[in-house]
């Protein structure tokens, strides 16, 4: 049995600066790395260390990024399970500070844009355990998700489900929220994201 990986993979773009500019303001960045990221493609990273067999269900889109994550998913040894055509990925434009803080700006792409005909592919008896990011199930998206997971309930019975909300938990429709909750999912979040919930 395996892990079902729902997410994304996205090009992260990390400017390193000296401090955050001022509106209007002008700064030069020291250093820029591009690399593949994104939380479910960071997840299998971590299974893949660990040697837990999984699948990593991420939309690779048609264009500069969604090029460059095929390429690197390929040398991982990934199939490509969604390859849209309609798209291309997004971006996350990373701020990294002197002091270490970072501050983040993400544009959707299609990993943004889930669809129900993706799912169809997939046996839910071939996993034992399925990881949700909480970025994936921001607007309608999460409806997609949500009713796949619901649509197979019954087959989630003795599967642990494992729900990563992140920073973006409070810009989940709260009944997309309270639908994953239903399915009695261990839950992945800091503080912050804790308390900005139950606000």
């Amino acid at each position: 049995m395996k892990t079902l990986v729902i997410g994304a993979a996205i090009i992260d773009i990390i400017m390193k600066i000296k401090r955050l500019p001022k509106s209007g303001e002008d700064i030069l960045c020291s250093e820029t790395v591009l690399t593949v990221g994104g939380c479910a493609y960071n997840v299998a990273g971590t299974l893949r260390g660990f040697g837990v067999d999984h699948d990593l269900f991420v939309p690779v889109g048609t264009g500069m990024y969604g090029n460059m994550i095929a390429a690197d998913l390929e040398k991982l040894g990934y199939p490509i399970l969604i390859r849209e055509e309609e798209s291309d990925n997004g971006y996350c434009l990373c701020l990294v500070e002197e002091d270490g803080e970072r501050t983040f700006i993400t544009v959707k792409g299609t990993e943004g844009c889930f669809k129900p005909s993706w799912f169809e592919q997939l046996s839910q008896d071939a996993y034992d355990s399925i990881y949700v990011a909480g970025y994936q199930v921001c607007g309608n998206s999460g409806r997609v998700i949500v009713g796949w997971m619901e649509g197979v309930k019954d087959r989630m019975k003795g599967k642990r489900v494992f729900f990563a909300p992140g920073p973006v938990i409070t810009d989940i429709d709260r009944d997309v929220m309270e639908r994953i909750l239903s399915v009695e999912p261990i839950l992945h979040l800091n503080e912050k994201e804790a308390f900005d919930y139950a606000r």
